[in-house]
């Protein structure tokens, strides 16, 4: 079982609520807007405040719930900048169903990383035990979509254990 955290953007700068003395020693880290740790702007303070993310922490393995209608972002930019910078992009299980525009904006998010060969992690972002690991939802759609199986890095145990090595070469897993 990996150690991880979901962590929080907390201003334009892309920082985030852990300190890099915990972040150093969690083996996965997603990072997401969240209203209680960061008020919804502009999509252009949302897209830039992503691109600042995305390169100012080496942390970061994943954008969580991009999908997301509070936070609208210009996708291309960002999601250029999260291929660029080595970060997985979340596909939400829980934003099909829970979030404002989620299922429009997972379609677009999926249709732009098949495109611009984005890298993603399916996720159940589960609020209710009976749903931990369940994404049903989440793997048809990718397939109606004819998204590559292989830029899902966790649909294979290796290739994510390569992606996470990779970013912390000192990991044993």
């Amino acid at each position: 079982m990996l150690k991880g955290a979901e962590v929080n953007i907390i201003d334009t700068d892309g920082g985030i609520d852990l300190p890099e003395r915990l972040t150093k020693r969690l083996e996965w880290i997603v990072a997401s807007f969240h209203s209680q740790t960061y008020p919804p702007a502009t999509a252009e303070e949302h897209t830039q405040t992503y691109i600042n993310a995305a390169k100012n922490n080496p942390c970061i393995d994943a954008i969580g719930h991009p999908a997301s209608g509070m936070f609208p972002f210009e996708m291309e930019p960002a999601l250029q900048a999260f291929r660029d910078n080595g970060k997985l992009v979340e596909i939400n299980e829980s934003a099909l169903f829970n979030k404002k525009m989620g299922r429009e904006n997972t379609v677009e998010i999926i249709k732009l990383c098949k495109k611009m060969e984005v890298p993603v992690a399916v996720s159940t972002d589960c609020h209710f035990c009976y749903m931990i690991g369940k994404m049903p939802e989440s793997v048809k759609l990718l397939q109606e979509l004819d998204f590559p199986e292989e830029l899902v890095v966790n649909a294979d145990w290796q290739r994510l254990k390569a992606f996470l090595q990779t970013k912390r070469p000192w990991l044993e897993l």
